[in-house]
């Protein structure tokens, strides 16, 4: 029995078509792509690009993702998350856009870090198709298609529907109904006409997806030089970036007047602003004897860094320890366990110094308070601090309140500021109340 028996005989048994062999039958030319969404993605194709970076100790992948090409010179548009260990360590890392014909090392030309994109620079490789930025938003509800390299398994094109910008978000996010998977990142999501809403940047699954809005992509192509500038002056300009988004959205925190919540004898605090989610709970410690209520609150979003390091973070949180019947001590007593559990961190040796920390009892109108400030610089962006405040009332009848606001990623002058205004929010809930 001969090959091309058994090949015939085998698919009549699993129900398939026999196969043609190559050297019998020549294979006709691909026919014309049909459908709208065929005819956008054969139309496309040349415009993306996969993107991968490799540590070159191991000479091996460390990261991949996707991107287009936004510039008749060959700039390429991606995440920064993408090309992030590009950025953060430069001298292990190296990045190559390959397109349907070539492969080419990249160089990376500037960084929105607050919006999560980046500009490369692919040298003599030349756009064969370039996508333009929609600068205003379609309509709610209309169709969007997204292009990417899903799971780096190859160039694929998505369905899917815009439904707007994202509410309660600071930097802006355009919400996207449709499967995005990871390998997607820093590619286009464009009208059926080609025209550019948006860049993949994050998934929450279930269809759940943003985009970054093309406005923004707009804006760093103008901004981007003509050369690669020095890794370290990448650095400081992010920096610069994250201070000026810090000062901008975090810096009015805690004014007078702001949103409290009452807990036992003490108002505090509360969901700042609209981006901020809070909720609460309480834990009974009933070998001890006491009950903890927890009031918490944090922002919604965070910038990305690195895989261990984000910042425009800030969240705190509420404890109030009630000992019904506990004499002072033993309130005393529980009050410092919760002052004085661990708290966990982001960050490595080589990213951020190590926690330098103060304790102070600082006086305000209405209390007086037991401090600790602990903070730390992030080495590689200047100015940058994360800081933890921890601090508690001496005021309290049966009950003691333990308070902690965490910021990561904000200039220290802000630190001093929000941590003034955080105190001076706390106080005993019969002076609010006029008793």
């Amino acid at each position: 029995m001969t090959l091309r028996t058994t090949l015939v005989l085998a698919s009549a048994i699993l129900g398939l078509c026999p196969p043609v062999l190559a050297q019998e039958t020549e294979l006709p030319p691909a026919p014309p792509p049909t459908g709208e969404v065929a005819q956008a993605f054969s139309r496309l194709r040349p415009a993306i690009v996969r993107i991968e970076v490799q540590e070159t100790g191991a000479d091996a992948l460390s990261a991949v993702g996707s991107g287009f090409f936004a510039a008749p010179d060959g700039r390429i548009v991606t995440n920064y998350h993408v090309i992030s260990r590009l950025v953060n360590d430069p001298e292990r890392h190296r990045a190559r856009a390959t397109t349907a014909t070539d492969t080419v090392e990249v160089k990376v030309l500037a960084v929105d870090v607050v919006h999560d994109l980046a500009v490369l620079d692919a040298g003599d490789l030349k756009a064969g198709t370039l996508l333009t930025p929609l600068l205003t938003l379609p309509s709610k509800g209309e169709r969007l298609l997204a292009i990417g390299h899903p799971r780096d398994l190859g160039l694929s094109i998505v369905e899917g529907t815009y439904n707007g910008e994202v509410e309660r978000m600071l930097t802006p996010r355009l919400h996207f109904t449709g499967p995005l998977n990871p390998g997607m990142s820093g590619g286009p999501a464009v009208t059926a006409s080609g025209q550019l809403v948006g860049v993949n940047v994050a998934t929450m699954g279930e269809e759940l997806a943003f985009l970054v809005p093309a406005d923004r992509v707009a804006a760093l192509l103008a901004r981007a030089p003509s050369t690669p500038p020095t890794p370290d002056s990448l650095l400081a300009g992010m920096a610069r970036d994250v201070a000026e988004y810090a000062e901008k959205h975090l810096g009015g925190l805690f004014a007078t007047g702001s949103p409290k919540v009452k807990l036992g004898g003490f108002s505090a605090p509360t969901e700042p602003t609209p981006t901020f989610q809070c909720w609460g709970d309480s834990k009974e410690q009933k070998d001890e004897g006491y009950k903890v209520v927890v009031h918490q609150c944090s922002t919604d979003e965070s910038i990305f860094l690195s895989e261990d390091l984000g910042a425009g973070l800030l969240n705190f949180k509420h404890e109030l320890v009630q000992g019904k019947g506990m004499g002072l001590i033993r309130l005393l007593s529980a009050t410092e366990a919760v002052f004085a559990e661990k708290m966990f961190f982001d960050g490595t040796e080589e990213q951020t110094t190590r926690f330098h920390c103060e304790s102070r009892n600082i006086r305000t109108k209405a209390l007086t308070f037991r401090t600790e400030l602990c903070a730390r610089r992030f080495r590689r962006l200047p100015g940058l601090y994360e800081a933890v405040l921890r601090a508690t009332p001496f005021n309290g009848n049966g009950e003691r309140l333990v308070t902690t606001l965490n910021m990561s990623g904000v200039p220290f002058k802000l630190v001093k500021q929000m941590v003034e205004r955080y105190l001076i929010g706390i106080e005993a809930a019969a002076a609010e109340d006029g008793k």
